[in-house]
């Protein structure tokens, strides 16, 4: 997902010192990750932190792209596609660092400034992933000692403070979800747009903490679920 998500894919996420490009209101995506807040052409459904027009390589849509930064831990722990679901494929992401998956630019009660582990992370990676319905972010986050159970906190408290907040005429809404430890510290939160006469578009975000290295998937809700198993999945990428 480094193309988020939380809001079933989160709004588009301001510029930080981390941050070398804001996708084009790619955002409303994963409800933070938009992460919620932009919806893909042609689907009412938030985009990955990647952005709904990230795509692969020109010449052939159906070639994979594989993301990272060439740093070992964090290439490790991007999951291949196939490993989300069939008809999974990774898609190209733009360069640079990507942006901090939790960040609720659209929500009143966000203030970047509250959120301090994000002037402590030194390096980041990223994957998006394009499938049968909206697209999937993978943020892969390396922090200096001791931060990173500070952005696991920083990532509660987001969902403290924007746990709903009126969004393009919908609302935006976001619940942490009940599942088994995984790694040194997980989180799992399912991200909602409900607007007035529409279906509400669902995703979810998974956060799961090794150390210092934090691992984010923002992924659409596809009905069955193996949220639990994803979960499972980024811990064992992150061990050492």
């Amino acid at each position: 997902m480094r193309s988020g998500t939380v809001r079933p894919n989160p709004p588009p996420v301001r510029p930080g010192p981390h941050t070398a490009a804001v996708l084009p209101s790619l955002l409303l995506l994963i409800l933070v990750f938009t992460p919620l807040a932009c919806a893909n052409p042609g689907t009412d459904a938030p985009a990955p932190a990647g952005g709904p027009n990230a795509t692969a390589p020109a010449g052939d849509p159906s070639v994979t792209a594989p993301a990272g930064d060439g740093s070992g831990a964090l290439d490790r722990a991007l999951l291949p596609a196939a490993e989300i679901g069939p008809h999974w494929r990774e898609i190209r992401e733009p360069a640079g660092s990507p942006s901090w998956p939790w960040a609720q630019p659209d929500c009143p009660a966000y203030q970047d400034t509250d959120y301090p582990a994000q002037q402590h992370r030194d390096a980041a990676a990223q994957r998006g992933y394009r499938g049968p319905g909206a697209p999937a972010l993978q943020v892969v986050e390396a922090y200096q000692p001791g931060w990173g159970s500070r952005a696991m906190d920083d990532a509660r408290q987001v969902l403290r403070a924007c746990s709903h907040y009126d969004f393009l005429g919908g609302q935006v809404s976001f619940a942490v979800q009940t599942t088994a430890p995984v790694g040194d510290d997980v989180l799992v939160v399912r991200g909602a747009i409900a607007r007035p006469g529409r279906q509400a578009t669902v995703s979810y975000f998974l956060a799961v903490r090794q150390g210092d290295l934090v691992t984010t998937l923002n992924v659409p809700d596809s009905g069955g679920q193996r949220i639990g198993d994803l979960a499972g999945e980024l811990a064992e990428r992150l061990a050492p």
